[in-house]
């Protein structure tokens, strides 16, 4: 394929991704247009900053202590256990 064809494939995955999302996880009316609101934000699905969706880093309500990522806090531990065992 070449790159148009590429780029439009591309854009009618994300908004049919765009839409089977909104359709699943936003709780608004039955008479609410999922198909036009997909296609604004197929670039960027995440349109929500909120605690529970942004980056753990970024978050202004959690201490240090909670701003890791999970996987970098399992990492740490694995880290640790390891330097114990030597």
């Amino acid at each position: 394929m070449k790159k148009r064809s590429v780029r439009r494939h591309h854009s009618a995955r994300m908004k049919k991704k765009a839409i089977k999302i909104m359709k699943t996880k936003w709780f608004v009316s039955k008479n609410y247009d999922y198909k036009m609101e997909g296609i604004k934000i197929h670039n960027h699905i995440k349109n929500c900053s909120c605690n529970m969706c942004c980056n753990p880093r970024n978050s202004d309500w959690l201490n240090d202590k909670y701003k890791k990522t999970f996987q970098e806090i399992r990492s740490n531990m694995n880290f640790k256990e390891y330097m114990e065992e030597i």
